[in-house]
């Protein structure tokens, strides 16, 4: 993602974290691809925090902030050890879901997208990462389309 938009998202995402509606105008992204990539990241974010992400005309979406935590502390592996999962991105359409489900049950998982298309990877990476940023966890680049992905409090000794 460009930086400008990049950094836009996470002013936004942070204003909708604090209680705030927001307003994000993607009429400055002429590249479709860029959009897209935005859009993923913000869906990410939005079942991250419970904000609901609405379609408010072709170039607006307005990010709404939840009272309610989707993944409350209650429902969190209280384990002193993390579980790892692994997701084979190619054998689920959900894939991403799943391991975002995951992530924010306190879960840390390894995301595998060796067998599929850079495009499906991208906007699942970009998903994601708006996930994580989301509940304050972490993405890391394991290695060429194999990532790491952490909740909040989890430590990597990498």
């Amino acid at each position: 993602m460009n930086d400008p938009a990049f950094e836009r998202i996470n002013v936004i995402c942070d204003e909708v974290s604090a209680g705030h509606v927001e307003i994000f105008d993607m009429a400055g992204i002429r590249n479709e691809d860029e959009k897209k990539r935005c859009l993923s990241f913000l869906r990410g974010y939005c079942m991250a925090s419970g904000a609901a992400l609405t379609a408010i005309s072709q170039t607006n979406m307005m990010m709404t902030p939840s009272e309610r935590n989707p993944f409350p502390e209650e429902d969190r592996i209280s384990d002193e050890h993390v579980k790892v999962h692994v997701i084979y991105a190619a054998d689920e359409s959900e894939a991403a879901v799943k391991a975002a489900g995951l992530i924010g049950k306190g879960y840390a998982v390894v995301y595998n997208c060796e067998n599929t298309s850079p495009e499906k990877t991208r906007d699942e990476v970009d998903f994601l990462s708006g996930f994580c940023y989301g509940i304050c966890g972490q993405i890391r680049v394991l290695a060429d389309k194999l990532f790491l992905l952490v909740p909040e409090g989890v430590e990597t000794d990498f």
